[in-house]
């Protein structure tokens, strides 16, 4: 009696159940007095509630994703002029840095590899060995190298380390020989307060603008920007300098600019045009993205983070953790008592750690990043209606006043 009494108690609110139900197929399952139309509604059912797990775990699927949409606003307002960083594509004067012994014997060996490899691809010429360039060739690691661009930036990469412990304030540019003519919004430029000079290991002495955001964007338009005029000259340029011309930066003023990464080409004998549009960019970090503002340890810049930044601060670590020694073309971290990198004792080790074609992966985006979007134009300069540019005269041009820039928005 006990177990019929526990069966009914199962079986009346089962029996009941189609009958209080809110959902559509079950009340006709139960309404149903033929077993194929009870079937026939059970199926719908079925399919129903499948349809529906379905939306569900693609809906779950979706938010877990953390698909991230890009909002933009346009803004008018005033603001900082943007930083600006000019350097010359040669680093270094011939006539000073050729008397440097290691420097001398790297540009000897350069061109040397460079007249084998045009001389090896034709069969007519003829080319003396040189038993002790040769020799040289072996140690800076030309020899297998029959690709005159790739060679070039071997060469490039090798001077850093050979040209690091001399004296190199005579072989740079001085800001009066290569700034000819400076104005900002009309008025000529305070050169003394308004320009700041660096060394950089690969590209020389560099001249940077309103670093300091001095200078405020008044009105678009080139006559309200900044207007420069440079000269170089090219009877000083190295071996490994093949293009005569600049290479200019806009950047803001929290970033740390890198010159020989970074940047844009203006070449000689020309006014080019650089108008700049500021992009404000702010990204999500986890989950919906890899984006950072911290700096990682040993991070070699006091400037915001950036990723180029980060991967130069991984490089230099690695350097100093598997060669013990620092590359010269970077900073060398603060409390390290690492000693530079020299020809031959580190090259190999520094080679390799140099030419690894991996990257790290925890160098990710910033969160917050100011980027000046750039559209570059040119034209022939000057024209020849004028008698004076900056500080040359008529008729010297070609000699020195090789090219004039503007920056603005």
């Amino acid at each position: 009696m006990g177990q019929l009494s526990r069966t009914n108690a199962i079986k009346q609110p089962l029996s009941s159940f189609p009958e209080w139900t809110s959902t559509h197929g079950i009340p006709q399952v139960g309404r149903s007095r033929k077993l194929y139309c009870m079937g026939f509604w059970a199926i719908i059912t079925l399919i129903a509630a499948a349809l529906l797990i379905w939306q569900t775990v693609l809906l779950i699927l979706q938010y877990y994703h953390y698909d991230v949409s890009v909002q933009i606003e346009l803004k008018f307002e005033q603001r900082a002029f943007p930083a600006v960083t000019v350097c010359n594509l040669n680093p270094y004067r011939k006539s000073v840095v050729y008397n440097f012994p290691k420097v001398k014997r790297l540009m000897d060996t350069y061109e040397y590899t460079m007249k084998s490899i045009s001389c090896g691809a034709d069969p007519t010429c003829y080319m003396a060995t040189n038993a002790t360039l040769e020799q040289y060739r072996t140690m800076y690691g030309f020899q297998g190298i029959y690709d005159t661009a790739a060679l070039q930036t071997r060469a490039k990469n090798i001077l850093g380390l050979e040209i690091a412990g001399y004296n190199i304030t005579d072989a740079v540019d001085k800001i009066g020989d290569f700034i000819q003519g400076c104005s900002f919004n009309t008025q000529d430029c305070d050169m003394t307060n308004d320009w700041e000079t660096y060394i950089d290991p690969k590209m020389g002495s560099c001249f940077a603008f309103n670093t300091n955001a001095t200078h405020m964007a008044q009105r678009a338009g080139p006559i309200y920007g900044l207007r420069v005029v440079l000269k170089t000259n090219i009877s000083e340029f190295l071996a490994t300098s093949d293009a005569a011309g600049m290479r200019v930066i806009v950047y803001d003023q929290g970033e740390k600019p890198f010159p020989d990464i970074f940047g844009y080409n203006v070449q000689t004998g020309s006014s080019s045009s650089i108008g700049v549009t500021f992009v404000d960019m702010s990204r999500l970090a986890e989950p919906y993205g890899q984006c950072t503002d911290d700096k990682p340890d040993n991070y070699l810049y006091d400037l915001a983070y950036s990723t180029e930044g980060c991967q130069r601060s991984i490089y230099q670590q690695e350097m100093i953790d598997n060669c013990n020694c620092y590359d010269p073309s970077y900073p060398i971290p603060a409390g390290s008592n690492a000693t530079v990198c020299v020809i031959p004792d580190d090259f190999a080790c520094w080679a390799r750690l140099t030419n690894l074609s991996s990257s790290d992966n925890s160098c990710t985006q910033p969160c917050n990043e100011g980027v000046y979007e750039v559209t570059v134009s040119s034209a022939k300069w000057p024209s020849g209606s004028v008698t004076q540019v900056g500080n040359c005269i008529e008729g010297e041009y070609d000699e020195s006043c090789l090219t004039v820039f503007k920056v603005f928005f």
